[in-house]
């Protein structure tokens, strides 16, 4: 992996997990694009957006129901990490 000048890049949690090291990588793009709303990851790419956290949840859920999913709020800076894993049992970190 090369060396980044992020302070969440060399976590080994982030290393393991797909779907947050891409959101994670492509920060800035979501914050010029979906600033004030949520995003959802599967898979390491975005699969949908919505300024309704809960509402975008149910979406993705219907459709990826046995998929990890990490669903995070595009903010100035991405500090809080709200992960969902089967079978909706959300963490908050």
């Amino acid at each position: 992996m090369e060396k980044s000048n992020k302070p969440w890049s060399n976590t080994k949690e982030i290393e393991t997990d797909e779907n947050l090291r891409a959101y994670l990588n492509d920060y800035d793009t979501l914050k010029r694009n979906y600033l004030g709303q949520h995003v959802a990851y599967v898979d390491g790419r975005i699969v949908d957006h919505d300024e309704n956290r809960d509402l975008l949840a149910e979406r993705v859920w219907k459709q990826y129901p046995t998929k990890d999913i990490l669903i995070q709020p595009v903010e100035e800076t991405p500090l809080r990490v709200v992960r969902m894993r089967r079978p909706g049992r959300v963490i908050e970190e």
